[in-house]
């Protein structure tokens, strides 16, 4: 299985089994017309890792949706303005989404394949989060928030019940609400400014990892039976 890499570079284009390069991403037509008639004729079945960074997405790719054997899916610094069906990439596991200029949530991510277990929307700007995300994205079981700029976020994604591992790292936290995620084994809360910590984080069933280095914690009286981290905070000495 091969990985496969579109980009906007100043290089002209170059097209194998493992690689695309798009000289200008403004002349989009002809970038997409190369796309798919590469993977007419290089058989889809061997890409199974596709990163697209640095292009502005006016259209998706006609044979994005028919690569049924990729599991790894990277869209990287693009205009995102794309409805792609996600749902028929059966294999799809994990779901990068990084440095987007929209602060509008693709509405490709309402609709996920079952098989999705991992996203990654870190360094994002999205503000307008819509109801559906609870319904949407009830089967994901690791979120990655790390430096976004909408603190909503907390807000959207309390309910998801599935989730085992949560990365809210260096989003300017102030205060979390109560929690009722029963499989959360995870918890990354690092780089915020937090100031004390709510006592729901610690009656979670399942959860075995609470990192809480690099806040504003005053106070640490708390022995939870859990592996926490509290480096650079006040409270902490060693």
């Amino acid at each position: 299985m091969l990985p496969f890499r579109l980009t906007s570079t100043l290089a002209p284009y170059t097209i194998d089994k493992s690689s695309m390069i798009l000289s200008n991403s403004r002349n989009w037509t002809t970038f997409i017309d190369k796309f798919d008639l590469h993977l007419h004729t290089v058989s889809a079945c061997y890409v199974n890792m596709l990163t697209i960074s640095n292009c502005s997405l006016e259209q998706t790719p006609l044979t994005l949706e028919h690569l049924n054997q990729v599991w790894y899916l990277s869209l990287i610094n693009n205009t995102l303005n794309i409805s792609s069906n996600l749902t028929q990439l059966l294999e799809l596991s994990y779901l990068t989404i990084h440095q987007t200029s929209s602060q509008q949530i693709p509405s490709m991510l309402e609709r996920l394949p079952s098989s999705l277990s991992t996203m990654n929307l870190s360094c994002t700007n999205f503000s307008n989060w819509p109801d559906w995300i609870q319904s949407s994205w009830a089967k994901v079981t690791r979120l990655h928030f790390i430096s976004c700029l909408s603190v909503k976020i907390l807000e959207s994604i309390l309910k998801l019940r599935e989730m085992t591992i949560l990365d809210l790292s260096q989003n300017h936290l102030k205060s979390l609400s109560d929690t009722i995620w029963p499989k959360l084994t995870t918890l990354i809360l690092s780089g915020n400014q937090l100031q004390d910590i709510n006592e729901s984080i610690f009656i979670l069933s399942s959860l075995q990892n609470l990192a809480l280095d690099g806040n504003n914690i005053s106070s640490c009286n708390f022995q939870p039976s859990i592996n926490l981290v509290l480096k650079d905070n006040p409270c902490y000495t060693c």
